[in-house]
């Protein structure tokens, strides 16, 4: 078995922001009551869904709408600098792991025996893209055989996260959107000797109008 066969991995959207609404104008916003209910919502859908991993950006939004699922599941988030929102400041870290810690006890830095500053340098879209797939590769190589990981990260940032996993640069005049809490599930599978990528759905948010 190689190592990163078969994994599902799970991209996530945080759920709706108080910046979403307007409400807001931090770089950091908390989600707004929608968006709680949302993520609440969410949750009860990846209930029963095996996870090995919930990997989440720091940023406090991600993290809230993790939180739900984490708390259901009976699991620990772990924050992953590399998933931070696109446009996030050089050196911006949010509010940090210890101050998330205060509020979350169980939350941990991912840990694959690498070193991650909680902030990022300076990139351009080129860059972005590279992290994206960085991110990408070191769940893998984390990760075994039949693994299941879930994301929660950004919007603009999950574009790139799709793009990468598929191989195909970003485009300014294409994008894979996702709404609040909207849900990307991609495989990548051994078929026949040969690594395959398959998107099994993208954006998908029915658990907003669906009872789980």
């Amino acid at each position: 078995m190689k190592v990163g066969d078969n994994v599902d991995l799970y991209i996530v959207r945080h759920g709706e922001s108080l910046g979403n609404t307007g409400e807001s104008h931090s770089v950091d916003p908390e989600l707004s009551p929608l968006g709680h209910k949302q993520a609440e919502r969410l949750a009860c859908r990846l209930e029963k869904i095996h996870f090995d991993a919930i990997i989440s950006s720091p940023f406090i939004r991600a993290v809230q709408t993790a939180e739900k699922t984490a708390k259901l599941k009976n699991m620990n988030v772990e924050i992953f600098p590399l998933l931070f929102e696109v446009g996030t400041e050089a050196g911006y870290e949010g509010m940090g792991l210890s101050e998330l810690q205060k509020i979350y006890p169980r939350i941990s830095m991912f840990s694959d025996g690498n070193e991650y500053p909680l902030s990022l340098t300076v990139e351009d879209a080129d860059a972005t893209y590279i992290r994206a797939k960085e991110a990408i590769d070191r769940i893998k190589k984390r990760f075994g055989e039949d693994a299941n990981v879930v994301l929660f990260a950004h919007g603009t940032f999950n574009n790139y996260l799709t793009n990468a996993a598929i191989n195909v640069q970003v485009r300014d005049d294409f994008n894979f959107c996702q709404e609040n809490t909207g849900l990307t599930c991609i495989r990548f599978v051994k078929d026949n000797g040969k690594d395959k990528t398959k998107i099994e759905f993208a954006n998908d948010y029915c658990h907003l109008f669906c009872n789980f």
